[in-house]
């Protein structure tokens, strides 16, 4: 099993329990992978239609996401821009994944 492989299979993991914001996947990555990988598996997953990313929001005493519509490589760079511009206090949280499955529950 590849790295990526590996990283989508871990993410998948995580999710079962929670949401994960970009700083969590980041740790998840092995640690020779960079901030592309990260990427690269979140496009991979949604793609798929397994996972939603979007902005987190409070609503109804519940953390949800607020989904993005883009996908491939719009979704990837809308990613890469939100990491790059975002402050190093908001850096890691600029982004959240869920579980479509959970996510349909809202």
């Amino acid at each position: 099993m590849s790295a990526h492989q590996k990283l989508e299979t871990e993410i998948l993991s995580q999710l079962e329990d929670d949401i994960l914001s970009f700083g969590w996947l980041r740790q998840l990555a092995a640690p020779d992978l960079k901030e592309e990988a990260v990427f690269d598996a979140a496009v991979t997953l949604v793609d798929s239609g397994i996972v939603v990313i979007g902005d987190a929001k409070s609503e109804r005493g519940m953390v949800i996401i607020e989904k993005w519509r883009e996908t491939g490589d719009d979704l990837k760079g809308k990613m890469r821009h939100r990491v790059d511009s975002a402050s190093d206090l908001d850096r890691y949280s600029c982004f959240w994944l869920q579980l479509a499955r959970h996510h349909a529950i809202k």
